[in-house]
Parts: C-alpha cells; structure tokens; sequence
C-alpha cells in the first residue's frame, strides 16, 4: 500500500510534465492574391464572397489573409490583367492566385512554369478557350481552374425554350481579343445545334454594342463585368426596345435586372467562390493543383423576368413555367396589394353577400316602420261623381240629383289595440335579430377572407417549394448524369431521375393551380374581378395585426393551467359577445311579447275612434232644382233645413267573444315557440363555447408544433444536403438521395402548413369570441386586456 501511493504520484507528475510539454500547434500563416478583371462595380462583393469562404474553409489548418494591398483589379485589358497578375506570381509575400473574373481566369490559366499555386475561377469554355487539358485535370504545374459545365448547355437550353437560327453572343473585347479565331471556334460550337452566331465584342459601351449586332433572333450575354449598372442598364432596354430574347450566362442576378433568362441560380457566385476555396485547401494541404478535376457541376436553375418577357412578347407555356422560378411575377398589378388586414376590410366594405344582408336589414327596417304606422291616424279621402238615369232622379222629389259630386274624409285612430301594440314590439325585435344576423355573416365573411388570404399565402409557399423541389431533383439528375460518365452509375440512373422530375413537374402544375383558385375564390370575396391578379404581404408570427400585444397572449397559453383558465375567460367573452345568442334573445324577446297579446286577447277589448266627414258639392240634370220646403207643412214648421255638408264621430269597442278557439291555439303556439327559443339559446351557447374552447386547443398545438416542425424541417434538410453530398461522391445510391429528398420536400411543407395553420386556428378563436381585434378600436383592446388581467387575479385568489 505504501508503495502504491509513491507510484500513483509519480504518474501523475510525469503526466502533468508531458501535457505540460504539449503546446498548441502555431497556424502557417497564408497570403492569398486576387487578381480581377477590374473594378466590378455590379458585382462588389465578390473578391469579399472568396474573401469569407476562404477564411471560413481554411481558418482550422490555417491563418488565411486576403490584404487589400494584394487584391489588384485589371484595366478590362489583356496587358493590365498580365501585369496585376505578374506582380502577385513575384510577390515573396504572396503565397497562391486566385483570379477571380473570365478575363483575368484566361489569362492566368495559359500562364506556363508558375512559380506558386494559381487558381483560375472562371473559365467559360475550355474548349473554345483552348485550355490546357489532362483528362479531367489541368494537367500544368501549379494550375487549377474551374469550368462551369453548364455553358455549354446554354445555347441548347435557350433554344428548347425560344425557338430560333441566329444568334448574337456578347463576349468582354479583350477575351474576344485574347483568343485566336474565337469567332470561328464559337460558330463550329454553335453549328452541332444548327445555329448561327454573330460573336460581338463589349467593351465599355453598350450603345456600341447594340450597333453591332445584326439581324439576329435572340442574344446570348456572357459575362460583362466592364459594363456598370448604367451602361448594362441601356443594354437591357435596347435588348428589349428591339425585342431580342436574352439570355445570362451569369444567370438570375442580370435576370433580376432585366435579362429574359437564365439557368445560374442567384447563389452562383457564393458557390463559385467556394470552390475555389475548397481548391485552395486541397493545394495547401498537400495536393496536387495540376491533378484537381476542374469541371464545376454548377446547379442550375430557370429564372425568367415576367416584366421583360411581356415587354418583348414572349409568353412561357407550361412547360417552362412549372421549373422556372419567375422574378417581377406581379409587375402589372403592383398598385394593388393585399394585406390580412387589408383583405378582411375589403371583403367587409364590398362582398355581395354582405351587401345583400344590408339590403335585408334595410327592408326590415320598413316592417318596423309598417307596425308603428297601424298605430298612428289614417285618414282617408275621397271624392265621387255619380250619374242616374233621369227618370229615377225625377221621381226622388229633388233628394237625388241625375249628375252630382261630392267628397268625404274618414279619420280613424287607434286608441288601444294590443295586437297592434304587440306587432311593433315584434317587429322592433326581429329587426334587431336581423341585425344581429347581419353582425354574424360580418365575422363569417371576415373569417372567410382571413382564411383564403392565408390559403393563397400558403399556395404560393407549397408552389415555391416544389419549384425548388424540381430545382433539387434537376441538379440531382446533373449528378446522376455525372456518375454515368464517368462509369460509376448506368443510365437506368439517369432514366430514374428523368421519371422523377416528370412527377416533380406535375406537383409544380397542381401548387400553382392551386395558387390560381385560391387567388380567384379570395378575389370573389372581395367582389373583384375573379382572374384579377394582386401583390400580397406575408404575416409573420409576431404581426400586431393578427396578435395583439402577442407575448401577453402567448404567456396564458404556454402552460396547462394559465391556459384553462385561459379558456374560461374566453369562454366568457365569446358568450357575451356572440351576435348568435343576442339574436336570439331579440327573437325570444318578440316571441314572449307575442305569448303577451294571446293571453291579453281572452280579456282585453280593442278601442278605436272614426269620424267621417262628407260634403255634397255640386247637383244638377233632372232632380237637381226639386225641392220641398218643410216649412210649409203643417206641423213641421221651424225644422231645419238640410245642407250639404253631413258628418259623423263614433267610438268602438270591440271584444270577440268566440272565435273558433284561435285564441287558445295561438296561446298554446306561443308558449311552444318560447320553449323552443330557449332550448336553442342553450344549444347555442353550447356550440359557441365548444367553436371557442376547440379553436384554442387547436392554436395552442399549432402553435407549439410550428417550433417542432421547423426544427424536423432543418434535420431533413441537413441529412438530405449529406446524403447529396455522398450521393455526388459516389458513395449513396440512388434510393437514399430519393428518401432523403422526399422527407426533405414533406418535412418544409409541415414547417410551412404548421405557420399557416397556427394563424388559421387564432383567426377562428377571434372569430368564435364574436371580434377581430384589427377591427376593434385601440381602447377596445386594452379593455380586452384588463378584464383578462383582472380575471387572473380573481382566479389566483380563489386557488
């Protein structure tokens, strides 16, 4: 034992000595030199992409610095190109080149006996531009460049899309210049498709440029990085005034400014940056730069400038538009954009079916007015010309005249009635329940438009994403096609990936029909023109137009217990609030008057007053100037005589005293309609606060799941981009890229759809607690919150 306690303490002293002796290896610190074609006003951050890249790639091995006193830009000339790039191949401090740019790649990819690595980044065509060439290498001591093999597609490609026999190719003067019968190699190139090329130098100058192009069908751009925004700008629009079809080598960032199209997507440059990062490690850690493969399987993917293409005339079928991605999609309709809030308000201002509903109200407003009328005078007016046969009107003894005209007034008035009573009352009541009713079909149809604004958000989301899927899988056959090449794989490979993007195609064309019907349903709610098209606004998950003050919301529902009692008090407010219910209590309201009036009919009489007035204004013909005067009668001397004028008041009481036993049934009708009302105010409140309980369960799941998903989202992901990445190696099989890239596709649809379910679900929780809080006023709001706050406090005192 003693001898045990010496020997532990020696092996951990002789431990401590050697870590002790163990010290961090010191990284080789390593200058790297670019060299551009010359100041790249439109593309600046591209010496910083590589800048990054390499500093990011390199950093664990080694202490990588790009200085800017080593960044030397060329004059867009051959010879201001070779004296940047000989200055840097003599710099003691400089340990390899990177020439960044077509001209600058050509110049230093010829360059023979270099002294240390150079990597030239941009090679358009090997073959036109007669590099050298050793299987898929270099070949040359210290030379790696990068070709991206997708150029010599881009002819192919552009024509499958536009038809057309002659074409101008835009090339940098000096690379036109630098390459011996460069127009006669790009023609015999042309020439395998059957196409003509006018090659045209660019210098500075894209007016000269469009000079020079003839009689041509279309226009391939190559890199021009000499031209700035202004002059590439006049070189767009001169292309579309002539409406020449374009197309961009450099792809979707000259397509973002105006070009008809492309294939490179707009992460080009950071992909081709990083290549040569990642050629820069391998010569660095040891390997050989004359042996690295130098073709670059550049992704490709369609993008086309909607804004140009109708400027010019051309329109894409289907086929084209179910891979390309589209850029300036909304150009024509950028007046009209849509928000949540937006929409919802203008389904409110101009649906038909809402406008309709107004229409009713105002009717029944009418009957109102109809019931109170019963209640008020009617006076009646009237006036009568009569005519009798001559012999009648002489044998009246002058009391009937053959021709005469008279005219009489009848006043009659209600003094108590209770069924009249009673109607106005209903009526008055059934008014406020189509009110009501109106109310409701407001928040159904703001619910309606909130819904479909989403569901053309979450249409345009899945059609994006498919896009992308056809992209991936594009790339995958790119891949695919690679290994067949080289022998790794056969062509049921490639025939297999073919079949792929054919399905890929068809779920490309079912998203955006998608897309098209929920636009034209939304466009029906808001009374639009139904094809109309329209610009909208993505909500995020913190929009104070959907959530207000959204973390004081989000703490009652992040625990089981705040977020029942949570769901109590909205049970509360949904009750309270429901136009539903308010309806019917003004119909329960009408219907207990009515039971009123039946029980009041067995007792209660019906007063009413009338007065007529009638004055006999004219007579004549036969009968007319007959008179007997009374007074000369005996006996009936001092009668008055009778004028022309009669009139009458009475008084009437009315009481029925059998009617058949209407009055029973109408008593036994109105205490079963009652009953029935109430059993539908219970069932109502019912549903309404199941509609409410359930939409907030519901939010509350979406809610949580959006992280969830987002999270299985970014882990389909990244296995799909290894699985790729073996795949590309030679190591996956077609299979595991297939499954990775599926889970993948359906993974980001779950992300998307859990978003969009989460603001679908809180709208139906608005909708079912009766408000929208963008519809309520600020002072609404915060009453909202202080009856919510003080709710929890009496809840916390009764625990």
């Amino acid at each position: 034992m003693k001898r045990t306690i010496p020997l532990c303490l020696l092996v951990v002293l002789l431990t401590l000595i050697t870590i002790g002796d163990v010290h961090p290896a010191q990284s080789q610190s390593v200058v790297i030199g670019v060299v551009t074609d010359g100041p790249y006003e439109r593309h600046p951050d591209l010496v910083e992409r590589f800048r990054q890249e390499a500093t990011a790639l390199l950093s664990i091995d080694f202490d990588v610095r790009v200085p800017e006193d080593k960044v030397l830009a060329g004059d867009w000339t051959l010879a201001g190109i070779g004296g940047a790039l000989d200055r840097l191949l003599l710099d003691p401090d400089v340990d390899a080149v990177v020439a960044l740019g077509p001209l600058a790649s050509h110049v230093a990819a010829l360059r023979t006996n270099l002294a240390k690595p150079v990597i030239a980044a941009m090679i358009l065509d090997s073959q036109i531009q007669g590099m050298p060439r050793d299987g898929d290498s270099s070949g040359v001591p210290n030379l790696s460049y990068i070709e991206a093999t997708h150029q010599g597609r881009d002819l192919f490609a552009f024509r499958e899309i536009i038809p057309f026999d002659r074409v101008a190719v835009l090339v940098p003067a000096g690379l036109a210049a630098a390459i011996p019968d460069f127009e006669a190699r790009a023609r015999a190139h042309a020439a395998e498709i059957n196409v003509e090329v006018q090659l045209v130098p660019v210098a500075g100058s894209a007016g000269a440029a469009l000079d020079l192009i003839g009689d041509v069908e279309a226009v391939y751009v190559s890199p021009l990085f000499q031209l700035d925004q202004s002059e590439f700008g006049e070189l767009v629009r001169g292309l579309v005034d002539r409406r020449l079809p374009s197309y961009s080598w450099v792809g979707a960032p000259e397509v973002r400014d105006g070009i008809l199209m492309g294939r490179t997507p707009q992460t080009f440059g950071l992909r081709l940056t990083r290549r040569a990062a990642l050629n820069l490690q391998r010569i660095l850690l040891g390997e050989a730069a004359a042996s690295i493969p130098v073709e670059y399987p550049a992704r490709e993917g369609l993008t086309i400038n909607v804004s140009t293409a109708h400027a010019i005339g051309f329109y894409p079928n289907w086929r084209v538009l179910t891979e390309a991605e589209l850029f300036d999609v909304d150009i024509e309709t950028a007046a009209r954009t849509l928000s949540l809030e937006s929409a919802v308000n203008e389904a409110i201002d101009l649906n038909l079916d809402l406008a309709a509903k107004d229409r009713e109200v105002a009717a029944g407003a009418q009957d109102v007015r109809l019931a109170t009328s019963a209640l008020l005078p009617q006076i009646d007016v009237a006036a009568t010309r009569s005519v009798i046969d001559e012999d009648r009107a002489e044998a009246s003894l002058g009391q009937v005249s053959e021709r005469t005209t008279t005219g009489s007034a009848r006043l009659t008035q209600s003094l108590y009635s209770d069924p009249l009573w009673a109607n106005r009352s209903v009526e008055s009541s059934i008014q406020e329940s189509r009110e009501l009713d109106r109310e409701t079909l407001r928040l159904d149809i703001a619910l309606d438009a909130g819904v479909t604004y989403l569901n053309v958000l979450r249409a345009k989301t899945f059609e994006r994403i498919q896009r992308e899927n056809l992209r991936v899988t594009r790339s995958n056959l790119q891949l695919a096609q690679q290994r067949v090449s080289i022998g790794t794989a056969s062509l049921a490979e490639e025939y297999r990936w073919q079949n792929q993007i054919a399905n890929d195609r068809q779920a490309v064309v079912d998203a955006a029909a998608s897309t098209k019907l929920a636009s034209i349903e939304l466009n029906r709610l808001l009374h639009r023109p139904l094809e109309e098209r329209f610009t909208t606004e993505e909500t995020e998950l913190d929009d104070v137009t959907l959530i207000a003050d959204r973390d004081r919301i989000f703490g009652y529902i992040d625990n089981p217990w705040s977020f029942a009692a949570f769901r109590d008090f909205m049970s509360g407010e949904a009750l309270a609030a429901s136009p539903e219910l308010a309806g019917i209590e003004s119909l329960t309201r009408a219907q207990d008057r009515i039971l009123v009036s039946a029980n009041r009919a067995f007792w209660l009489p019906t007063l009413s007053l009338q007065a007529d007035v009638q004055n006999r204004f004219s007579t004549d013909g036969a009968g007319s100037d007959f008179g007997i005067d009374l007074g000369n009668f005996d006996g009936l001397e001092g009668l008055p005589d009778v004028d022309d004028l009669d009139w009458s008041v009475g008084l009437s009481v009315t009481y029925p005293l059998f009617s058949g036993g209407s009055r029973i049934a109408a008593r036994s009708r109105a205490v079963e309609d009652l009953a029935q009302l109430d059993l539908e105010l219970e069932a109502t409140s019912e549903r309404i606060e199941q509609r409410l309980r359930t939409a907030l369960i519901e939010a509350s799941a979406s809610l949580i799941n959006i992280d969830f998903s987002r999270q299985a989202a970014e882990a389909a992901r990244k296995n799909f981009e290894l699985t790729q990445d073996s795949y590309g190696r030679g190591v996956g099989t077609i299979l595991d890229v297939l499954d990775a890239q599926r889970q993948a596709l359906v993974a980001e649809e779950a992300a998307a759809n859990s978003v969009y379910d989460f603001y679908i679900d809180w709208l139906r929780v608005q909708r079912a607690v009766g408000r929208f809080e963008f519809l309520q006023p600020a002072d609404a709001r915060r009453a909202f919150f202080d009856r919510l706050d003080t709710f929890f406090r009496e809840f916390e005192d009764t625990r």
